[in-house]
């Protein structure tokens, strides 16, 4: 299972060895929300729904509940129907935002009675930020989300000494050298979570010249 906000609080505090009086409930939960949104950037969760077709329509509302907080649609496929290959065929289509709300927009309509495959993403949530009551991340992942976390955490404390008066000049090189560990330990983890491979379409392995090229599409 996943951690929830008050966890990942406790876990960062305790790598930065403090107990709340420099990295405060609030300053951690602005880093762990720089930290997600970084997260969510580079390797979001890739998801597939099923959309029922309707005769002759072009344009499809994405409005259900899967696609409340939608980054990006990724691909649309009309699901195949053959039991001997079941072929998915790619679908070329647009992707917009009307009034707020996501759309997509077939060059071709289809026929009903079939289902379109819509593939996106949408972002990773922690329990307890933002509203969320649900930790949608990887246990393997957590320790990227620290690290990410541990990096702003030190950014904000830096931010806030700059119009301190600080008789000590070494304090700022110490949180430089600081932010540059957790900012290399994260970019590693993000490149490694990015790294994952989305769901793409099976390629129709028919030949172009041969007479039965798309016959049952």
């Amino acid at each position: 299972m996943s951690k929830s906000l008050t966890t990942l609080i406790s876990d960062v505090q305790a790598l930065l060895l403090d107990d709340g009086t420099r990295f405060s409930t609030a300053t951690v939960t602005a880093a762990v929300r720089s930290a997600l949104k970084e997260f969510n950037q580079a390797a979001p969760i890739h998801a597939g729904t099923l959309v029922d077709t309707v005769a002759k329509q072009y344009e499809y509302a994405l409005n259900t509940v899967d696609f409340v907080s939608l980054i990006d649609v990724e691909d649309v496929l009309l699901q195949g129907t053959d039991t001997a290959r079941d072929i998915n065929i790619s679908l070329p289509y647009d992707y917009y935002f009307e009034d707020a709300a996501p759309f997509i927009r077939l060059r071709e309509p289809q026929s009903a009675g079939r289902f379109l495959i819509v593939r996106f993403s949408i972002p990773y949530t922690v329990s307890g930020l933002e509203s969320a009551t649900e930790s949608t991340l990887f246990a393997f992942y957590d320790d990227i989300l620290i690290d990410g976390a541990c990096f702003w955490s030190a950014q904000i404390r830096s931010a806030g000494r700059i119009e301190t008066i600080n008789l000590n000049q070494s304090v700022a090189e110490n949180w430089l050298d600081v932010r540059r560990f957790y900012r290399q330990a994260f970019d590693h983890g993000l490149a490694l979570a990015a790294g994952r491979k989305p769901p793409v379409s099976e390629p129709s392995t028919a030949a172009w010249n041969d007479n039965y090229h798309t016959w049952d599409q």
